[in-house]
């Protein structure tokens, strides 16, 4: 009985190309359906190629996280401004949001490739965020040397631990060199000037981090953070407007 041929890894990274006969016509036949002549000609094969590679692998396993990745971040450095978020649109229906996990995963991962291939891809987006310190992948990487298998909850645990270790402990009262408690000097009190000044200031930052603006930041920090960085800044404006409000009547002549 004759011996199976032994199994080739893939590589995730490689030229899809390089995959034979059956992988060029399968780009081939690939349906493509965004307006290449909105590019720049030099560039337009190279689009065209990248659209063919991601399309049957948008299955999304976690080997193909990292190739769709590697496609992404290459043709998002060639094209134009506001093309690549049209190009992601048309040619596949995906947000930039979207794009930017599997990008995230090719930046942060990606030299390890196959060592994170064998986790889920929803614990590869999690590992890859903006947001998750360089130590929990450390420790993710380290359980999988050790063997162990990582589950979801393991990671988002793991991401969770090292986001607390990274916050500085709240500081205690001041002390003087005896150990007596000092009294702490009250800040003095905005003027009306000064928080009509804060007021604009936040109304501005809150426009800026809106749609469609918000998907540059999508590179910094991941959704969750986005939104709780919304949440302070509303909460900060409704405060002022409070202290505004408050101001206003005690200015009314009584």
């Amino acid at each position: 009985m004759a011996r199976p041929a032994p199994r080739r890894e893939r590589n995730p990274f490689e030229q899809s190309e390089q995959g034979g006969a059956v992988t060029v016509l399968t780009q081939a036949a690939v349906e493509l359906y965004y307006d290449y002549s909105r590019l720049p000609e030099d560039k337009r094969d190279a689009a065209q190629r990248a659209a063919r590679v991601i399309k049957p692998l948008l299955k999304r396993t976690a080997e193909d996280i990292f190739l769709i990745g590697h496609e992404l971040t290459q043709i998002k450095e060639m094209l134009p401004h506001g093309r690549y978020t049209e190009w992601l649109g048309i040619e596949f229906g995906l947000s930039e949001r979207m794009a930017q996990h599997f990008v995230n995963v090719r930046l942060r991962l990606g030299p390890k490739s196959e060592k994170f291939s064998v986790l889920p891809p929803s614990t590869l987006y999690l590992l890859a965020a903006p947001s998750t310190p360089d130590t929990a992948i450390l420790q993710i990487e380290e359980q999988l040397d050790a063997g162990r298998r990582i589950s979801v909850s393991v990671v988002q645990e793991t991401i969770r631990t090292a986001k607390r270790s990274l916050v500085p402990p709240e500081p205690g009262p001041p002390t003087t060199i005896e150990g007596a408690v000092t009294r702490r000097e009250r800040p003095p009190q905005p003027t009306p000037a000064e928080l009509a000044l804060l007021s604009r200031a936040l109304d501005d930052a809150l426009a800026a981090l809106g749609e469609p603006a918000a998907s540059v930041y999508l590179a910094l920090m991941d959704d969750g953070d986005l939104a709780a960085l919304r949440k302070d800044l509303r909460s900060l404006r409704l405060r002022v407007a409070e202290r505004m409000a408050r101001l206003g009547e005690l200015d009314q002549p009584t």
